[in-house]
């Protein structure tokens, strides 16, 4: 069963919210994340990236490559969320 929620998160000294799901189990989930303020679109092109945990690929829109600084700091707020072990360190 999926989680759904949403998460605050800060970027650049501005305090931002996404909208997280995660599907699967443990180390084996696919993590969807979409932020919702249009100005960020231009770090997560399309606004949306997918992190698979298990096989340690993240997908932008587009096939493009989204900032990781952003990337890291949803993570962040989503393992506060979670309190589990770092998402973030399972994506290169």
């Amino acid at each position: 069963m999926a989680r759904m929620f949403s998460t605050d998160f800060n970027y650049k000294n501005s305090s931002y919210t996404a909208l997280v799901t995660i599907s699967g189990h443990h180390n084996d989930c696919t993590i969807t994340i979409q932020v919702t303020d249009p100005s960020l679109h231009n770090f997560l092109p399309g606004g949306k990236v997918t992190l698979d945990t298990e096989k340690r690929i993240l997908k932008g829109e587009n096939k493009c490559t989204p900032d990781k600084d952003l990337v890291d700091a949803i993570l962040a707020a989503v393992q506060k969320h979670e309190n589990n072990k770092p998402l973030r360190d399972n994506w290169n």
